[in-house]
């Protein structure tokens, strides 16, 4: 765990334990920028508009890069690379990633669930 390690981080950086959902969804919006290995991350980051960079080092959504999701693992120079990408673009430029937009999403996802 990165608790055990003896890193340093900025003092506008917290590190959280588990929160409940509504939290997170919350912390998510109101971010300037994510850092996360959540398996769900870069999903959440397109349908709900917020910068996300992907720490882990590999992740099942290739679709979502294109639009919301970078992926840097956990070197520094990357994810200050992220982060300074991020201070250069609006939210505006956001897109959702067209796979998440569709009419019958709810429907999609429930088959997949099943299946």
């Amino acid at each position: 765990m990165i608790e055990d390690k003896t890193i340093v981080f900025h003092s506008q950086i917290s590190l959280l334990k588990l929160l409940r959902f509504n939290d997170y969804i919350k912390l998510q919006l109101y971010s300037k920028a994510l850092l996360s290995d959540s398996g769900t991350f870069s999903k959440e980051s397109s349908i709900l508009e917020f910068k996300a960079l992907n720490i882990g080092q590999a992740h099942e959504h290739p679709e979502a890069m294109k639009e919301s999701v970078m992926m840097v693992g956990l070197k520094k120079e990357r994810i200050s690379q992220g982060l300074l990408v991020f201070g250069q673009e609006s939210r505006e430029k956001m897109l959702i990633v067209s796979d998440y937009c569709m009419s019958n999403i709810l429907e999609k996802v429930l088959r997949l669930i099943i299946s």
